[in-house]
Formats: structure tokens, sequence, C-alpha cells
């Protein structure tokens, strides 16, 4: 209004005049950047109010509005110390995808430093990915695939191809400075076969990646294959007549230890995840991964602090490090006001199988030494494709029965089960109640007339979650379905070193 006039010019506000003669000589600065390698140790009070605060918005399914992915700050800390690792269900069916239940995949999120794993990868896992609000493309470094089969490895192709197309690449790309991440933006851990499969299909397809990826091929011992496996020659990936592309990176073979296990298969030599891997038994070689997080520092007692006289500030966060500070004359060690040190996850993730017992033998032998304090998981994912009535069918195919995999989870301490990879003839539980509610409708409507709900109703997947419960298993069980969020249960001093 100024400019076209609407005041005359001796009208004019005097700041108008003096700004036009006297430009600031440099623009203010309205964002201050904040140091990548600056942490804030100091814990103040208004930090435990806001994790009081956002740890009642986690139960109430609402966290995520708040985008909280900030782990240099002490609130997020805090929070991380509560709400650690979530699994999301992108496929729970067994075989192949349907409208209602899509192929195998699930995704690690761990919501303290950001990334995603992404666990087996069937046909249309892509697709699930972009619907789940929890689920980054370009936030996905590692892939596991348990096996080749197809419902397990088909989408693996397709979902680096999106990542490409979708512009997720730059993401990828600008996060790989692990010195464990072998020089790869993307790294793949699969079974022997599965570099051959993925660089035939880019290759075919000329896909032209804009990042990097590696396979890292867990080579198989004699006694984790069928007699003819190894007969196979499509496994071997031929360098003359299959050269790497250009953008891929060379892959580990990594050998088995003498005892039949797979130790930190993701080479990471620092204070991380350890990667474990078990072969368990299927009609064609099957992984099962085993996640071991690494034990998070000790917590600092603000309140024990504060009776002992330690203000709020500084001396707090010197406390935390471990060091002794002095106040008033009066000598304060680390240990009298911090909390023993909680131990991290322990999150198993099975491929197919009808016998994982490997994954209990080696809990024990980790357990012998010393690597794990006790035989205890948090988490278990394994499969229940058939119901125990389907014992003998189950067992020709590769597969497992509920409460057979009950039993294996008593074995292991396991505080939370979910069984997924159900079998097409099963229906969803709630899916079952509106059939259920449909057929009486559609009876009293026209009973003369025979409808679609006169045909034999599917199972449901009640059955499978009662004959888990029917066993000794007194843990929690979860029955997986597309696009579930499950929260792995944080460890308190109750589920603590030792314990």
């Amino acid at each position: 209004m100024i400019n076209k006039g609407a005041l005359a010019y001796e009208h004019r506000p005097l700041w108008y005049d003096v700004y036009e003669a006297f430009p600031p000589r440099v623009d203010p600065a309205y964002h201050r950047p904040c140091p990548t390698n600056t942490v804030r140790n100091i814990l103040y009070p208004e930090d435990c109010e806001r994790a009081a605060f956002y740890g009642g918005q986690y139960k109430s399914e609402t966290l995520n509005m708040f985008k909280l992915m900030d782990n240099r700050s002490s609130l997020s800390k805090k929070l991380c110390n509560v709400i650690f690792q979530e699994l999301v269900f992108l496929g729970t069916a067994s075989g192949y995808p349907s409208p209602h239940r899509g192929a195998s995949g699930v995704v690690l999120r761990d919501l303290c430093s950001g990334s995603q794993w992404l666990f087996d990868c069937g046909e249309g896992v892509q697709i699930q990915a972009q619907k789940s609000p929890f689920v980054h493309l370009g936030k996905i470094k590692c892939i596991f695939v348990s096996h080749l089969h197809g419902d397990h490895m088909f989408g693996l192709p397709g979902l680096l191809c999106t990542i490409d197309q979708k512009g997720e690449a730059n993401y990828i790309i600008s996060g790989n400075e692990s010195p464990h991440n072998d020089g790869a933006s993307v790294n793949i851990y699969g079974p022997k076969g599965l570099r051959r499969f993925l660089r035939l299909a880019l290759a075919l397809s000329r896909a032209n990646l804009s990042y990097t990826y590696a396979v890292h091929e867990l080579i198989l011992n004699e006694k984790h294959c069928p007699p003819d496996w190894h007969d196979w020659a499509c496994l071997e990936a031929d360098v003359t007549r299959d050269p790497p592309l250009f953008c891929e990176r060379p892959g580990r073979d990594i050998y088995a230890n003498y005892d039949g296990f797979w130790y930190n298969i993701t080479n990471n030599e620092e204070n991380g995840e350890i990667v474990y891997a078990v072969s368990i038994k299927h009609t064609i070689p099957s992984l099962g991964w085993l996640i071991i997080k690494p034990d998070r520092p000790p917590s600092l007692c603000a309140e024990t602090a504060m009776k002992l006289g330690v203000p709020v500030g500084r001396l707090m966060g010197e406390l935390k490090q471990g060091k002794t500070v002095v106040v008033d004359g009066k000598t304060i060690q680390p240990e009298d006001v911090l909390k023993p040190r909680l131990r991290g996850h322990r999150i198993a993730i099975m491929g197919d199988t009808y016998d994982s017992s490997e994954l209990l033998r080696l809990m024990q032998v980790l357990h012998t030494a010393n690597h794990i304090t006790s035989i205890t998981l948090d988490t278990l994912v394994h499969e229940a494709t058939l119901d125990d009535s389907l014992y003998e069918d189950a067992l020709n195919k590769g597969h497992s029965v509920p409460s057979t995999v009950a039993k294996l989870a008593c074995q292991l301490n396991v505080r939370q089960l979910v069984l997924t990879h159900f079998s097409h003839r099963y229906d969803r539980i709630e899916s079952s109640i509106e059939n259920a509610v449909k057929s009486e409708v559609d009876e009293q409507v026209n009973c003369s007339k025979k409808s679609k709900s006169d045909k034999k109703s599917k199972p449901s997947l009640q059955i499978i979650l009662d004959q888990a419960r029917a066993t000794d298993f007194t843990g929690e069980i979860i029955l997986a379905d597309d696009q579930l969020l499950v929260k792995i249960p944080p460890v308190t001093h109750n589920h603590n070193i030792g314990v």
C-alpha cells in the first residue's frame, strides 16, 4: 500500500526512509546451524517433562506426528531408552501375494539412529513400503534375504529401482560414511546365488542405478544343503558372461564358523549392533537372523543426584559421563547416582523353516562364551504357516505349526512372539467376524437365493493363536498383519544383564 501511494510522502513513517537510506549490511540470520558433533550431555528438568509427554503420545499411537529424529538431544536420548526398536510388517503371506495379504517382508526400525533394515523382499514389498507411514525407502541401508524362494526375493530388483526412480538415492548416498558399509550405499545379505540373481535382473532390464549396492553371500556348509544343491550351476556368477554392474561393489563371501554359525556378518567393528546368522531347515537352504543391540550407557538418576546436593546443569552432565564431582566439599562418585547399565535388544527373525532349533544352540554358544549373560530374546519373529492339525502337510512343505514355535519360544525365554507367513486358507480374524455378520444379513434379506456367503468359509487365524496359547509359553503372542507396527518391548532393569 505504501509503495502504491496509499500514503502521501510526508505522511510515510520515519522507519521507511531510514531503512531505505541505511540498509543493513548483512542479512539477518534466521537459522543457526548446529554442529553434528555437538552433544548436549546436560539433562534439564524440562527434558524429563517432554519425555513423559512424548511417552504418553507413543502409547496412544500419535508419536510419529512429532518427527523426533534428532539423536543429539538429551530428550531424544531419553526417549530412546524407552522406545528403541519397532517392526513394520509389509507382507505376511506364504507362497504368493494376494489382494488381502502381501508376500514376505518386514522392516526393523531403529528410532535412535533412524536406520531401517529390510528382512526379505517378496513381490509387492515396494508397494507396501510406500503405503506405510513408518517406512522410508531412502533409509533402508541393509537388506537380509533368508532364502531363494520367489516370495522372499522377487521384489528385490524392483525395490532397488523404485528407490532410484523416486529420488531416494541422494538420501542413501549422503549417508554412506560408515566404515563397515563395505563401500556400498545398500548392503544385501543372503545365501549363495543371490548375487547372480540380482546382477542378471538389473542387467537384463538395463537398470541404471545412481547409487551403489553390494551383495554379501553366506557360503553354506555341506550339512546346510540338500544333496543335489551344489550341482545347481545357476548359483555361480560367471564374471566373464555376467560381469559386475557399474553400480555394483564387490561383496564378501562370508563363511560359517567351525560351529556352523555366521558371526558379525555386517562386519561392524564399532560399538554397534551385531548380526548373527543361523542355518534353519527348509526345503532349500534357509537362514535366520539374530540381532543383538549394544548395551546402553547407564542413565543418571536425577532425584538421587539432587538429594546428594548436585545442582541441575553441568555437574550432572559430568556425572553421567563417568566423572567424579565435588559439591560443597563432598566428593560424589558416578556410581552413586548412575543406574545399572541396560542391555540392548535381542531380536530374532527366522526365515521359512520346519525346525529352527539351531537358534537355541546359537544362544547357548553365545552364553557359554560370555557374549550374552542370559538366554533371553525380546522378540522372536517366526513363521506359522499351518495349524497343528496339518502338521504332516506343514512338515512336507518345510513349514512350522504354532505349537512347535511356541515350545521353542519357551526354551528361548522369549518375551514377545510374533507369528507370520500364514497360508491363504486362513482368514484374518477381523475379516471372519465381518463375513459372519454379512452372512446373517444375506440370509435375512434373501434366504431363497444361494449367495456367496453359503460357500464354505475360510477358517480364522484365531485357530493358530489359540494353539500357540495352549502351550506353556506365557509371553505376548502377536499375529502379524500387513502394515502392522509392532513395538519391541523396552528393556528395563527387570530384564537387565544377568537376569
